[in-house]
């Protein structure tokens, strides 16, 4: 690791860009006179020492008086940085207990957009880890093996756990429903999927990258309106699932047919906005729309 990451990463200790160069300059050689630092870091000494001061104050450097001269060393790394760890938990520790009381007000019942991988599995973890009642999955394999010890935890506390899945991924306490057409499913997208609803009053859902670095879409709400609406349509889709498995186990296919003809109108296989996401084109002579209907002449 070089000294730019290796100052980038001091900085978010709390330490400025100067502070962590004079800092990480001391680990390697120290004693060091301030104007001695000044010189191998070609800055001002006046900035220098502001600095050190800094530095002293936060116990990562330690002074040294002489008559006419200050020499400055650098506490151990391990030292420091364990220090500042604890400092770090205090704080959280202090904060959780003090906010505790506003932490309702939080958030308004909105949407809200999530930019980061992280923020998506932290997202995930924290909802799973909080549900009351039930929890509803659909994800594809990948991101399911993340969420999956958090998943198999609630429904070991009690919470009804329901997984729409795309694998045989054992979980242990959890209901695990196989998509219908999973395969066909996996090799159409080019992204992992990830949506859940807990209690029917939060929701997440994700798009990300294969790699599972990048995120392409992702928003969660705690709004119970559009939370209970997503939960109705993913355990519709679920129980649709499972029900026509079982006719068809029982030689059934006929009211299968029935139920397919009646409801037509919720099986299009590939309406206008499943087509924008797989990237489908129309084709030569088609149209992305059916064209507009020509009205009748009185």
């Amino acid at each position: 690791m070089g000294d730019t990451e290796l100052i980038k990463r001091l900085q978010e200790t709390g330490l400025n860009r100067l502070e962590s160069a004079v800092y990480l300059l001391l680990c390697r050689q120290s004693p060091l006179t301030g104007y001695r630092i000044a010189q191998h870091l070609g800055e001002a000494s006046a900035n220098i020492y502001k600095a050190l001061d800094h530095l002293v104050a936060e116990g990562a450097v330690m002074v040294e008086d002489t008559p006419g001269t200050r020499y400055f060393t650098a506490i151990a790394p391990k030292e420091y940085l364990e220090r500042q760890k604890k400092a770090f938990t205090e704080n959280c520790r202090a904060l959780e207990k003090q906010m505790s009381d506003v932490s309702a007000q939080t958030f308004n019942e909105r949407v809200y957009r999530l930019e980061t991988i992280d923020q998506v599995m932290e997202r995930a973890e924290d909802m799973i880890a909080n549900a009351e009642e039930m929890i509803v999955v659909d994800v594809f394999p990948r991101l399911l093996e993340r969420i999956a010890p958090f998943l198999t935890a609630a429904a070991k506390r009690g919470v009804a756990v329901t997984v729409n899945g795309y694998n045989d991924l054992p979980l242990p306490g959890c209901a695990v429903v196989r998509k219908n057409a999973a395969d066909m499913v996996l090799s159409l997208f080019t992204q992992d999927w990830l949506s859940i609803v807990v209690d029917a009053d939060k929701y997440l859902l994700a798009v990300v990258d294969k790699e599972g670095r990048r995120v392409e879409h992702a928003v969660w709400s705690n709004s119970p309106y559009l939370s209970y609406v997503l939960f109705s349509g993913m355990a519709a889709e679920i129980m649709l699932g499972e029900a026509s498995r079982i006719l068809r186990e029982q030689g059934l296919a006929a009211e299968i047919q029935k139920t397919n003809e009646k409801l037509a109108g919720l099986l299009t296989p590939e309406p206008p906005g499943y087509q924008k996401i797989i990237g489908k084109r129309p084709r030569n002579g088609e149209t992305a729309t059916p064209p507009a209907r020509k009205k009748k002449k009185k």
